[in-house]
């Protein structure tokens, strides 16, 4: 008999979807797997047995980074539901509320983290914050350091898609406010335009890499915002299994264009485009199986992704700790298995103890701000 996953008490107020979760949790583990696994972990690439050293582990740890391209696919959904919601019900955008949501959600385990940075230089054994990334951590603009200055990697590292994130955030409202009002279609497809030819442009044009540069990310997120235009239309449940062939077809797409599974890709700017097909592809395949025979496995991933945020900042430093202190890993040999599952398990178990302790609080005081129900 099917079982029903039970939605906690305090989401039951609210319009709560735990494919989005299940979605994070996906994401997270893509560079989770990447961050620990490829190369053992360490940039290793000296053949010697290493259990990581198999083909296939290698390409789909590559294909891992692009669990960020995945995340922002899920800020342009989850927030383009939002803005068109509040747009339809309101008659505008509260861009002050906007900011204060966003705020209260991102700032407060930032700035935390780089704190817990800045004293993990005592234990690490390694870099884990250095003066020179202060300003850029500060002004959220990471990336750009990374692209034009000179920041060394750090635990502080991992921010740099923070910083891109707010600055999409800074732009997001007001530009849906000037392009949205007759049609968040024209937003979208303006989104994703203008993403796609960053993405070309840092490739044959500037030589810069697109996965710091901010307006290639507009990409991913112009599509999350499609998404969110035509969920109802295409991504309810009634409607899923008519849409089985287009799930096939993307997916196919996708796996044939991106380099690190294909093997290689016929043009090079497919391998950082085809991840944004990969939010509606998984989105409706998701939901065609969660609330379907689902197991304590299932539970766990959608409990793990409702705090990846967490889980995402978190693994950085773990991975930062063990590899400076040696623990369950060594410089010819990366992560042991072992030290894959005690990284994966301290990275939730802290992230846990985070989303409980501190991010709460924080969230139940930015629910004052939020116009309309959201997940």
């Amino acid at each position: 008999m099917a079982r029903t996953l039970p939605i906690p008490e305090e989401k039951l107020n609210s319009v709560y979807d735990p494919t989005i979760d299940f979605i994070r949790f996906i994401a997270f583990f893509l560079v989770f797997f990447t961050h620990f696994i490829n190369r053992g972990g360490n940039g290793i690439t000296v053949d010697t047995g290493q259990w990581w050293n198999n083909e296939f582990i290698q390409r789909v740890a590559d294909f891992g980074g692009q669990g960020v391209t995945l995340f922002f696919s899920l800020t342009g959904f989850l927030l383009g539901r939002l803005l068109i919601r509040e747009y339809r019900e309101q008659g505008t955008i509260n861009v002050k509320a906007f900011y204060l949501r966003r705020i209260l959600r991102i700032w407060p385990l930032y700035f935390a983290f780089i704190g817990m940075c800045a004293v993990l230089n005592i234990f690490s054994n390694s870099p884990t914050l250095v003066n020179s990334e202060i300003p850029y951590l500060l002004t959220f603009t990471y990336n750009w350091g990374q692209i034009y200055g000179d920041i060394p990697g750090t635990m502080a590292t991992i921010t740099w898609s923070i910083s891109v994130e707010e600055q999409i955030y800074l732009l997001f409202p007001v530009l849906f406010l000037l392009l949205a009002k007759k049609s968040s279609t024209k937003y979208a497809i303006f989104l994703t335009i203008f993403g796609f030819a960053s993405v070309l442009s840092c490739l044959y044009v500037f030589d810069i890499n697109p996965t710091r540069f901010t307006p290639a990310f507009l990409l991913p997120v112009g599509v999350g915002l499609l998404t969110a235009r035509y969920e109802d239309k295409y991504f309810t449940k009634p409607k899923i299994l008519r849409n089985s062939l287009v799930i096939i077809l993307l997916l196919i797409l996708y796996i044939l264009t991106f380099r690190d599974i294909a093997g290689s890709s016929i043009f090079p700017f497919l391998s950082y485009t085809g991840s944004a097909l990969l939010l509606p592809a998984l989105l409706l395949v998701c939901r065609s199986l969660i609330g379907i025979n689902q197991n304590w496995t299932l539970k766990l991933a959608i409990y793990i992704g409702r705090r990846s945020y967490g889980c995402y900042l978190f693994h950085w430093a773990i991975w930062t700790v063990m590899v400076g202190r040696n623990i369950f890993s060594t410089e010819t040999g990366g992560f042991s298995v072992v030290g894959v599952l005690v990284g994966f398990s301290a990275t939730v178990l802290i992230s846990a103890l985070s989303y409980k302790y501190f991010e709460t609080p924080f969230l139940r005081f930015r629910k004052r701000f939020q116009r309309v129900v959201s997940p």
